[in-house]
């Protein structure tokens, strides 16, 4: 029961060669097609977009004209207007105390580099002395 016959054998190395060529030869698209462009002009980011100052939006209608105008966010243009003033002039302060904690940095790095040096210098006073004495 374990052993198979010739033929069924021949059989099921013909399906396995058939399966593996089907799986190396399957189609693949052609990524060379060139696709038909689009017929209106799509905007780029870097295109400026021309409107004339008369210009009327057909799907506005005149109820909504009362949006358009600056009057309409006038108390929130003030107020992002202020803020904004608030934010600048905090940021000015921050660079400030950055600068000033930057400098003293140095000042107390200069003088940590000075006391260095006279600590060293100390010590080779005190061996200096040691061999007099010793």
């Amino acid at each position: 029961m374990g052993t198979l016959s010739a033929n069924s054998r021949e059989e099921n190395s013909l399906q396995k060669q058939q399966q593996r060529s089907n799986t190396n030869h399957t189609h693949r698209p052609n990524l060379n097609v060139l696709f038909p462009q689009p017929r209106l002009p799509i905007n780029r980011p870097d295109e400026i977009i021309l409107v004339p100052n008369d210009f009327q939006d057909p799907y506005l209608s005149s109820d909504d004209s009362e949006y358009e105008s600056d009057e309409y966010f006038g108390d929130e243009d003030s107020k992002d207007n202020e803020l904004e003033e608030v934010v600048k002039q905090e940021i000015k302060l921050l660079q400030l105390r950055l600068f000033l904690n930057q400098e003293l940095a140095n000042m107390m790095m200069r003088r940590v580099q000075k006391l260095q040096l006279e600590i060293s210098q100390f010590g080779q006073e005190i061996e200096n002395l040691q061999r007099r004495m010793g």
